[in-house]
C-alpha cells in the first residue's frame, strides 16, 4: 500500500509552520500549496491527507483548487476535520459598536469605511450565529399594488410575462423613502419572484416607477388580485428588535438588539466573499479537470451575492443565483459530512464539466437560495443569457461556471467530442430553511443532465419546490434521463408564498428516471398548484412508484402534460382540493395509473382533468372523504367504470386509511389486496425515507460505497403519426410544446406511422417492439408491425409503416409494447391515440 502523506493545519499556529503535527500550517492556502508542490515534484504518489484543526478560518479570497491539486483513483487528496469542526468563513467580524438611534428607536451603530468607499456591501448580518432581518416594509407579508396607470395598461399586450414598469399604490404603503436608490422591491408572482429597483416615487399620484424590467404586470396575479410586493433594505423599515440597516453613503450600520443581547457579548458577522470554496478545472477539456479531491467535516459559512441592478432574476428556481461551494470541471470529488449555512445564494453548485461528484451526509441550511444545483451538461441556451427574459443579464456565465453558451463554437466542439452524464450523487443530506432571499430557490435542482442520484435526503422549509429535475419544456430532445429521486422525506414546501409547485417537480422527456419511495407531506401554495408530485411540460417515461403523499393543497399527484408515465403502488391522501389531476388531453397516452390508493376528495374530486381521457386506470382502490360523493372528472363511480376505467379497481364507502392518512383501516385491507398493494407500504416508506445515518456518519467517505450503479439499456420509443425522422429541438414543424388531442386518420387511407428507438443507457440489449391496435377491429397495420433490433449505447433504429382505419370505431389506440433480451433493460412502452376525421365519425 502506498504511503499516506499527511499535513496539518491549525488557525492558532504561527505563520512559519511547516505542516507537521508539531508545527502546523496556519492557513489552508499554505497546505494547498504544499500539496501542489508535492505533486508537482513527484515526491509522493500515494494518498495525501490534510488534517485541519477545529477553529475559525476567515478567508480574504475564495479558497480555490485547480487540476494541479488533484488526486487519483488510488491516491486521492482528502481534506478533513475529524475532531470537531473547522469553520471556513467568507465573512468578517464587525466591531466598534456604540449606542445610537434609528427611526426613534434605540439601536447599536458602527461605521464601516470600506462600505462608504464602495469596497464592501452586504445584504446579510449574523448576530451570535443567527440571521437577522434586513430592514423591510412591511415587516411581515406583503403590500399589494393598487393597479397600474392607463399608459401602463395600454402597453400590456396580454403576453404571459409582461414586465410592467409602473404601478399605483395604496395610501400609506409607499413614500419618498430616504434611500430610494438602494431599495430592492421583491415581487412574488406565480412560481418566481422579481427583484426590482426604483426609479422614482410620485406621492401626489401614488405612483411608483421602476428602473428594472421584470416579468409581472402588477395589475393582477394568479389569484386575480393585485400583485404583492415588499421593500427590502429600506431605512424606514428598521423598526423592530433584530432589524438592521446599512447606509451605503456613510457606511453606517444600525442594528436594533434583541431582548437580552449586549454589545460586549455579541458576535457580529457579515459576508465578504461571493464564493467560499471553488474547484475549477476546464469544463470543456476532460484532460484538464480537478479530480479525486475530498472535503470532510467542514463548516462553510458566510457568502454574499446580490443581483446586478438591471437583472430582475430568473423565471424559475433562481437557477442563476451562484453557490457558496462551486464545482466546475471536477470529477470524482466529494463533500462529505460538511455544513454550508448563512449564505446568500445556493449552498453547493455542480456546474459544467462535472461528473461523478458526491455530496453525502451534508447539512445545508439557513440559505438565501437553494441547496444543491446540478446544472446543464451542454451549457445555457443563448436566450436564457441575454434574451428578453434573460436570467443572466449583467452576469459573466463563464466565470460562474456555466461555460460558454450552447451555440458557441467551443461548446459545439466539446459536445461533438462527447459529453458524459453528470452522474452526481446527493445522498443522506439534510437540506432545509432555504429561499430566504431568493424565494423560488429549491432543495435540489437538476437541469438538463443525466444519471443523477438524489436519494435518502431530508428536505424541508422551502418556498417553492423540494426537488426539480429536467429543464426542457415540451417534447423536444433532451439530455435528461436515468435520474433517480428515491427515499427522500420532503415537507414544509410552499408556505403560501408562490404557486405552481411540487415537492417533486419534473420537466421534459426523462426515459429511465424513477421517483420512488419518497415520503411527502405539507405542500401549500399561494394560489393554484400545491402538489406532491408534479410532472410538468412534457415529462415522459418516468416511473413513479411506492411514494406516500399526504396533506397537500392541490393534490397528491398532478400531470400538466406528458406521455407514458407509470404511476403505480403509491398512496395519495388528504389533499385539500383534488386528489389526482391530469390536465391536458393529447394524442399520446398520458399515464398508466395502477395499483394506487387514493383517499379523500377534499373540496374537489378523486380524479380531475381532461388528461384522464388519455390515461389507463386499473387495479386501484379509492375512498372519498366520509359524507362526500366520490366523483371522477364530474361523473360518479359507476359511470366512470362504464367508460372503461378502473374495471378491476375498488371504491369503498369508508376510509382506506386512518385519519392520519397512513395506517390501513382493518375493515378495508381487502381492497388493498385486490389492488395489489401491501397494506404496510406506508410504514415501510416512511421508515426508510430520509438519511440512513441516524446518529453519526462513518469517519470518512472512503468507508462508503458509491450508490449502486447497474449498467443497463434504456430504450426511448417515439411513436408518431408521421414518417421517422430525427429533428432537433428547434424544428418548427413538429408540436414540441403542445400536441393535438388526437391524431386524425381517414377511413380506408394509408396513414403513416413511425416508431423510432434510441438506447440512452450504457449496456447493449436486443429489443422487440410490437405494434397493436386497440380495439383490434378499429384498424389494420399495412406493412411491418414489429421492430426487432440489437442496440448498443447511443444507437438508433426506426420503423416506418402504415395504418388503415376500418371506420368501425371513431377512436382507438395504437400501442407499442417491448420485450428485451436482458431483465435489467428499461424498454419503455408507448401509445398513440387516433380518431377518424370528423366528417367520417359524425
Amino acid at each position: 500500500m502506498a504511503k499516506v502523506t499527511t499535513f496539518y493545519v491549525d488557525a492558532t499556529s504561527g505563520s512559519r509552520g511547516n505542516g507537521s503535527s508539531d508545527t502546523p500550517f496556519k492557513t489552508l492556502e499554505q497546505a494547498r500549496n504544499a500539496v501542489r508542490h508535492l505533486r508537482k515534484t513527484n515526491q509522493n504518489t500515494g494518498p495525501v491527507k490534510i488534517n485541519v484543526a477545529p477553529g475559525i478560518y476567515r478567508l480574504s479570497r475564495t479558497l480555490k483548487f485547480s487540476p494541479e491539486d488533484s488526486g487519483t483513483t488510488t491516491a486521492p487528496v482528502t481534506w478533513s476535520c475529524t475532531n470537531g469542526r473547522a469553520i471556513i468563513s467568507g465573512g468578517r467580524e464587525i466591531s466598534g459598536w456604540q449606542e445610537g438611534t434609528i427611526n426613534g428607536r434605540p439601536c447599536w451603530q458602527t461605521t464601516l469605511p470600506e462600505v462608504a468607499a464602495g469596497k464592501w456591501w452586504f445584504t446579510q448580518l449574523f448576530v451570535n450565529g443567527r440571521r437577522r432581518l434586513r430592514a423591510r416594509l412591511p415587516h411581515v407579508g406583503f403590500f399589494r399594488f393598487a393597479g397600474v396607470p392607463a399608459a401602463e395598461a395600454k402597453r400590456d399586450d396580454g403576453r404571459y410575462f409582461h414586465g410592467a414598469m409602473s404601478a399605483h399604490y395604496y395610501s400609506g404603503d409607499v413614500r419618498a423613502f430616504s434611500n430610494l436608490n438602494d431599495i430592492e422591491v421583491v415581487v412574488p408572482d406565480h412560481w418566481y419572484e422579481n427583484h426590482l429597483r426604483i426609479a422614482s416615487v410620485n406621492e401626489k399620484k401614488r405612483l411608483i416607477n421602476f428602473s428594472t424590467r421584470g416579468y409581472s404586470r402588477f395589475s393582477r396575479d394568479e389569484t386575480g388580485r393585485h400583485t404583492r410586493y415588499r421593500f427590502d433594505n429600506v431605512a424606514e423599515g428598521c423598526l423592530e428588535p433584530g432589524d438592521w440597516y446599512l447606509e451605503r453613503k456613510t457606511g453606517l450600520l444600525s442594528y436594533i438588539p434583541m431582548p437580552g443581547e449586549t454589545i460586549a457579548r455579541s458576535l457580529f458577522e457579515a459576508p465578504l466573499l461571493e464564493n467560499i470554496l471553488e474547484l475549477r478545472g476546464d469544463p470543456l477539456n476532460p484532460d484538464k479537470r480537478v479530480k479525486h479531491l475530498n472535503f470532510e467535516f467542514f463548516d462553510f459559512r458566510h457568502a454574499e451575492w446580490e443581483h446586478p441592478r438591471d437583472n430582475a432574476g430568473s423565471l424559475q428556481s433562481s437557477l442563476h443565483v451562484p453557490g457558496a461551494v462551486r464545482f466546475v470541471g471536477a470529477e470524482d470529488c466529494t463533500l462529505y459530512g460538511c455544513h454550508v449555512s448563512q449564505v446568500a445564494g445556493w449552498a453547493v453548485e455542480i456546474m459544467r464539466g462535472c461528473h461523478r461528484n458526491r455530496v453525502v451526509g451534508c447539512a445545508l441550511f439557513d440559505l438565501g437560495g437553494g441547496g444543491v444545483k446540478i446544472t446543464h451538461e451542454t451549457g445555457l441556451p443563448k436566450h436564457w443569457i441575454d434574451g428578453a427574459n434573460g436570467a443572466f443579464r449583467g452576469m459573466d456565465i463563464e466565470a460562474l461556471g456555466w461555460g460558454p453558451e450552447r451555440n458557441d463554437k467551443r461548446s459545439q466542439a466539446a459536445c461533438a467530442a462527447g459529453v458524459p452524464p453528470s452522474a452526481t450523487t446527493v445522498s443522506d443530506c439534510t437540506i432545509h430553511d432555504g429561499g430566504k432571499i431568493f424565494h423560488s430557490a429549491i432543495g435540489v435542482w437538476i437541469g438538463d443532465a443525466a444519471r443523477n442520484r438524489i436519494v435518502h435526503n431530508h428536505i424541508w422549509n422551502f418556498n417553492y419546490s423540494g426537488i426539480s429535475c429536467g429543464w426542457t419544456w415540451g417534447y423536444a430532445p433532451t439530455r435528461t434521463y436515468d435520474n433517480r429521486i428515491e427515499n427522500n422525506r420532503i415537507h414544509g414546501i410552499g408556505h403560501g408564498m408562490l404557486s405552481d409547485m411540487g415537492a417533486i417537480y419534473t420537466l421534459g422527456r426523462q426515459p429511465g428516471t424513477t421517483v420512488s419511495r419518497n415520503y411527502i407531506y405539507d405542500v401549500q401554495s399561494y394560489g393554484y398548484g400545491g402538489w406532491g408530485i408534479y410532472t410538468d411540460e412534457g415529462s415522459s417515461w418516468i416511473l413513479i412508484e411506492e411514494n406516500v403523499v399526504s396533506g397537500t393543497k392541490s393534490g397528491g399527484f398532478h400531470q400538466h402534460y406528458g406521455r407514458d408515465n407509470i404511476v403505480r403502488s403509491n398512496i395519495f391522501a388528504s389533499a385539500t382540493e383534488n386528489q389526482i389531476a391530469i390536465s391536458r388531453c393529447e394524442m399520446v397516452r398520458a399515464i398508466i395509473f395502477t395499483n394506487n390508493i387514493v383517499q379523500g376528495s377534499g373540496t374537489g374530486e378523486l380524479v380531475r382533468g381532461n388528461g384522464a381521457y388519455r390515461t389507463t386506470f386499473n387495479h386501484n382502490a379509492y375512498a372519498a372523504d366520509i359524507g362526500r360523493p366520490a366523483t371522477f372528472n364530474n361523473i360518479f363511480w359507476e359511470e366512470w367504470r362504464k367508460n372503461g376505467n378502473d374495471l378491476s379497481s375498488d371504491h369503498v364507502d369508508a376510509r382506506l386509511l386512518d385519519a392520519a392518512g397512513f395506517t390501513p383501516v382493518p375493515e378495508t385491507t381487502a381492497a388493498y389486496r385486490r389492488a395489489g398493494i401491501t397494506p404496510d407500504i406506508a410504514a415501510k416508506v416512511m421508515a426508510a425515507a430520509g438519511p440512513r445515518f441516524k446518529e453519526k456518519l462513518p469517519p470518512s467517505i472512503s468507508r462508503l460505497k458509491p450508490e449502486y450503479e447497474l449498467k443497463r439499456a434504456i430504450i426511448e420509443p417515439l411513436l408518431w403519426p408521421w414518417p421517422a425522422e430525427w429533428p432537433d429541438a428547434t424544428t418548427p414543424k413538429r408540436p414540441w410544446a403542445q400536441m393535438p388531442a388526437t391524431a386524425a386518420v381517414t377511413k380506408g387511407a394509408a396513414s403513416p406511422v413511425s416508431l423510432t428507438l434510441e438506447n440512452l443507457g450504457d449496456a447493449t440489449t436486443t429489443v422487440t417492439y410490437t405494434l397493436k391496435v386497440v380495439p383490434a377491429t378499429a384498424a389494420r397495420i399495412s406493412g411491418n408491425s414489429s421492430l426487432s433490433v440489437t442496440l448498443n449505447p447511443n444507437q438508433r433504429a426506426t420503423l416506418d409503416t402504415t395504418l388503415i382505419a376500418s371506420g368501425r370505431h371513431s377512436e382507438f389506440w395504437l400501442e407499442a409494447s417491448a420485450t428485451t433480451s436482458t431483465k435489467t433493460a428499461a424498454a419503455l412502452n408507448t401509445a398513440l391515440h387516433l380518431s377518424l376525421n370528423q366528417e367520417q365519425s359524425s
